[in-house]
């Protein structure tokens, strides 16, 4: 369960929760607080709700059938696009047909089942549906703030051509901008220098992208590019299974790539976005989402775990800056 929700988290299907490391030399023994909680509240709910042990078999009967349909769909899709990425064409015929039959069994046994669906079964299937609507809401609205906040922003070259060509005050510090979009100006630089009217002497634009893939190449891990004198765009990989750590990067960057920043002068800028819906909008959405949503995305985005915890910066040399942003 705590393996699932990190990679969860990391693929963009759950807000940022708190992960904890319990081994120093083996990596995937993690302690999720949170998803304990909720298990721990949802095993004393269906025991008190069910009472007894045989009250349950109905409950468990369907949800052990609706476990081996959904792994059977998943492993004919999965073995489908396998032959056809490495042209194994002969291979997805006799596939096909066997997924076929063990579906056709999983049919009938959810069918025999579907009869008790009112005396319990309906359990694990509203709590799969609870689950599927509170990753998909995470997931689409995550898209749209995305698209709200880079809506607002100007491109970069644009940007720090102005800002080279301009007499601004500079710090002596390097600053470090987390961001989603390289292309976009930074959110939190445009409040920074809205605030302060000065910049830093050396700027990094860094980007966290989490791969489909449990482990990034370590000779991949990082792209670099200077986008102008004294500013850099960086794009850092990582795997659904790996933890983000951006100082990490950093350290990387000066001594591979010759960066002239000093990696223990350096501030982290964080921007975060406070979701508000959007008024006028309606319980029923084609292309957006509903209001009921969108209330629910909030609430989830304002109780998410900060992107300083989930990128490792150092909170003592972090500034988070923020904005309301209608969706």
């Amino acid at each position: 369960t705590y393996s699932i929700t990190r990679e969860a988290i990391a693929l963009g299907y759950l807000p940022r929760l708190t992960v904890r490391h319990t081994s120093n030399t083996k990596i995937g023994r993690i302690y999720v607080p949170t998803a304990n909680l909720i298990l721990g509240a949802a095993v004393l709910i269906v025991t008190g709700a069910y009472a007894k042990s045989a009250n349950l078999a109905n409950a468990y009967g369907l949800s052990v059938t609706m476990t081996m349909m959904v792994t059977s769909l998943l492993v004919t899709v999965v073995g489908v696009l396998w032959c056809v990425r490495n042209a194994r064409w002969l291979l997805a015929a006799p596939l096909v047909a066997l997924m076929m039959a063990v579906l056709t069994l999983d049919t009938l046994l959810l069918i025999s089942c579907a009869n008790k669906f009112l005396d319990g079964a309906w359990f694990p299937f509203a709590v799969a549906m609870a689950l599927f609507l509170a990753m998909s809401t995470w997931a689409k609205g995550t898209r749209l703030l995305r698209d709200a906040v880079r809506a607002e922003l100007p491109p970069l070259a644009p940007f720090l051509a102005w800002l080279t060509s301009e007499p601004i005050q500079r710090s002596p510090r390097a600053a470090v901008y987390a961001v989603t979009d390289l292309d976009s100006v930074p959110p939190a630089l445009v409040l920074n220098l809205r605030h302060h009217k000065s910049i830093h002497e050396a700027v990094i634009i860094c980007k966290v992208t989490v791969t489909e893939t449990p482990e990034a190449a370590e000779g991949q891990r990082i792209k670099v590019s200077e986008a102008a004198k004294g500013y850099w765009r960086v794009e850092a990989f990582y795997g659904f299974k790996e933890d983000p750590d951006i100082p990490a990067i950093i350290a990387k960057l000066v001594a591979e790539h010759g960066l002239p920043i000093d990696p223990k002068s350096v501030s982290y800028f964080l921007f975060r976005a406070l979701a508000v819906p959007r008024p006028g909008s309606t319980l029923v959405s084609v292309h957006g989402m509903s209001i009921i949503r969108k209330w629910l995305f909030a609430a989830m985005h304002h109780n998410a775990g900060t992107a300083a915890h989930f990128l490792r910066v150092p909170h003592s040399e972090t500034m988070e800056l923020g904005a309301e942003v209608l969706i």
